[in-house]
């Protein structure tokens, strides 16, 4: 196995996994949604959570057109209205690192898309 083949095969499974993350933060925060929709209490509010849903599909979306990391606050907008006892408050805040590891990576190996 050549250094390059190595090196596709670990961008490929950084990729795979900062996805699964993604996809998982998706699903979680859907449901959550639907519970508080159907009057579940939650330390965060409805429209906490679906904004995060649609900047999960922003960030999925300049992924995949080569964008950088979306402007707008991502860090700011989790740190000052997520409440602290979240379960998810973390798990959004790790994303914006995690998502420029992957673009470094993707520019750094050649490959495309996720």
């Amino acid at each position: 196995m050549t250094d390059k083949h190595k090196i596709s095969q670990r961008a490929q499974a950084v990729r795979l996994n900062f996805f699964a993350k993604l996809e998982g933060l998706r699903i979680r925060l859907s449901l959550r949604l639907d519970l508080l929709q159907q009057g579940r209490k939650f330390s965060e509010t409805q429209d906490q959570v679906a904004w995060a849903l649609g900047e999960l599909d922003r960030i999925r979306h300049h992924y995949d057109n080569g964008l950088p990391w979306p402007a707008g606050g991502w860090d700011w907008a989790v740190r000052n209205s997520w409440p602290a006892e979240s379960d998810l408050r973390e798990e959004l805040l790790g994303l914006e690192g995690e998502y420029v590891k992957l673009a470094n990576r993707k520019k750094g190996d050649g490959e495309t898309g996720g």
